[in-house]
């Protein structure tokens, strides 16, 4: 687990979640970031991770759509439809 004080930064900064692709073995470009706040679609895309913004939560600023979010969803459910068709197209 990664956490606001895991990092000598914090987002928007890139480095907690490069941090926890490391942790996960996993390439950063290969990573979804799901976040509900802008600061979390700054991070993501600074790290070259595909970003979606989720539009639950704690929602800190409500313009989502000017986040530059890769995807916005508007439920969860959307995030499992995205993981299957991902998983079908590969």
């Amino acid at each position: 687990m990664i956490s606001g004080d895991s990092t000598p930064h914090t987002k928007p900064h890139p480095e907690p979640v490069l941090a926890a692709a490391r942790l996960a073995g996993v390439d950063p470009k290969k990573c979804w970031y799901v976040g509900d706040d802008k600061r979390d679609i700054e991070s993501g895309r600074a790290a070259g991770m595909l970003t979606i913004a989720a539009c639950w939560g704690y929602m800190g600023e409500h313009a989502v759509q000017s986040w530059g979010a890769d995807a916005v969803l508007d439920h969860p459910q959307q995030l499992l439809e995205m993981l299957g068709w991902q998983a079908a197209a590969v």
